[in-house]
């Protein structure tokens, strides 16, 4: 017998395959609607006068303008991106070369220090030491941070321009089908007389295929909803299990803190030195227990 996250898997690609086959009839729907309305159109167009079909011919020809002169615009918005996006990034290289340290290597250091001032016995020399060291790395740290804010900005501008540069191969394909699409008008323009029969044969069985396709979306639709049904309980069933999991997993992590605590006690009293863990468990202990008194 499958388990429920296996039953989930089994009911999920049933799901998706049925989500596949709904899609595909939508589309096959959608695209014979879109194809018989423009039968239609196609028959309404023929009746009607060469100069009907030229002022359309026009139109495209506008859009076809309009858009290359939106391209030429984001071919200049995309050139000053990439160009402020290059200034970014040599400031921060700047930055980053006047510091040295990597950013990973300064962030261990300040964490050393930090844990050597708070657990050792040191003199006051020796703390202003360390405290004047730790402020040196952190003004250190800080120029990093300002250098990966700088190269945070220029991937920022570059993804812009590459949301620019899909713009613009969009917006060829538009212009290269607007240009398809005016020569179509051309020859639209000489095979009208021969198109009205094939055009009206073409409706009726397009009208006929709709149908079809119209039942079979029903059906598909009530599986649907079944599998939905299913999904949702076998859903509800992994939820509660997951929840009793995560609740021993706590129970678990609570006792280790515990034991981890007490045995820091017990260093603590022979005045034995923590670990950093011990250190932790003792504190987050002591924590818990002023919150719930």
């Amino acid at each position: 017998m499958p388990t429920p996250r296996e039953e989930l898997l089994r009911l999920q690609a049933s799901k998706r395959q049925l989500a596949t086959e709904v899609k595909n009839l939508l589309n096959e729907i959608k695209q014979l609607t879109e194809q018989r309305k423009q039968c239609v159109l196609e028959l309404r167009s023929l009746r009607q006068s060469f100069n009907e079909t030229k002022a359309a011919k026009r139109e495209l020809i506008e859009q076809m303008r309009k858009l290359k002169d939106a391209k030429r615009k984001l071919i200049e918005e995309k050139r000053n991106l990439l160009s402020e996006a290059r200034k970014l990034r040599l400031e921060a290289r700047r930055l980053q070369f006047n510091v040295k340290i990597p950013l990973e290597e300064l962030k261990r250091r300040i964490e050393e220090l930090e844990w050597k001032q708070q657990t050792s016995s040191l003199s006051l020399e020796e703390e202003k030491r360390v405290i004047s060291s730790i402020s040196s790395l952190e003004r250190k740290l800080e120029v990093h941070m300002q250098a990966v804010a700088l190269h945070k900005n220029a991937d920022d501008l570059q993804m812009r321009a590459q949301e620019i540069s899909n713009q613009i191969a969009e917006t060829n394909n538009t212009l290269q089908q607007l240009s398809e699409a005016i020569s179509e008008k051309s020859l639209a323009m000489e095979d009208i007389l021969q198109k009205i029969k094939k055009f009206k044969e073409e409706i009726g069985s397009i009208d006929e295929r709709i149908a079809q396709l119209k039942n079979l979306f029903s059906g598909k639709v009530a599986e649907m909803d079944k599998l939905r049904e299913s999904i949702s309980e076998v859903q509800r069933v992994l939820e509660e299990e997951e929840a009793r999991r995560k609740l021993e997993e706590a129970e678990q992590a609570l006792a280790r803190q515990k034991k981890l605590a007490e045995q820091a006690k017990k260093k603590v009293a022979k005045g034995e030195k923590l670990s950093f863990e011990e250190f932790k468990a003792l504190l987050e202990l002591s924590d818990e227990s002023e919150t719930a008194s």
